[in-house]
């Protein structure tokens, strides 16, 4: 194996987007609004007045938890693009906030209940601004790797940046492998 092991660089591959599976969003808001519909026709057409209190609750907690998950879905980040001169946050109901990289500060992750991408940039204005996304949102880490990459003035931690290294070394040895065994593989043929 070549002591070169060739890294993940975003720079190679922009213009790139990163987006959850459109096909699982829109399902699941159709499921929310199904539910949603018919917890409004079962309080409208169903719900009578000597139902037990209990009856009478559990259609406005079900209403509850459907609002919430389709306003969720369509205010939570859909997609993370890669231009030439700026990062790009995209929304299903919401604008698009478009991050040029040099505004770009700082990035952390904070754990609330659950992990959280904190990212700190400053507005037209100057005003430091910050945007917090869950971090389950998918490849995550080549996200962090592509802003890292792309704002190299951004101040990161240390912990952070060994761990976003690390990963980068990883996936460059697992492309490296792949390489190594489809070309034994075409050998064989």
């Amino acid at each position: 194996m070549s002591d070169k092991i060739d890294k993940f660089d975003i720079r190679d591959l922009i213009p790139i987007s990163y987006r959850y599976n459109q096909w699982i969003r829109f399902t699941m808001l159709l499921i929310s609004t199904c539910v949603m519909a018919y917890t409004i026709f079962f309080l409208a057409l169903q719900m009578h007045q000597e139902a037990p209190l209990l009856m009478k609750i559990i259609p406005f907690v079900v209403l509850y938890v459907a609002i919430d998950s389709i306003l969720r879905h369509l205010t939570s980040l859909n997609s993370v693009t890669f231009t030439s001169d700026s990062l790009v946050l995209g929304f299903l109901a919401k604008h698009s906030i478009r991050i040029p990289y040099e505004m770009i500060n700082r990035f952390e992750i904070i754990r609330k209940i659950t992990m959280y991408l904190v990212l700190y940039y400053n507005d037209d204005n100057g005003k430091e601004r910050t945007f917090q996304t869950n971090l389950s949102f998918p490849n995550m880490i080549k996200i962090l790797m592509g802003i890292e990459d792309v704002a190299t003035h951004v101040n990161i931690d240390e912990k952070l940046s060994a761990a976003l290294q690390l990963y980068r070394y990883k996936d460059a040895y697992d492309r490296s492998r792949r390489d190594q065994i489809d070309k034994e593989d075409s050998s064989d043929q």
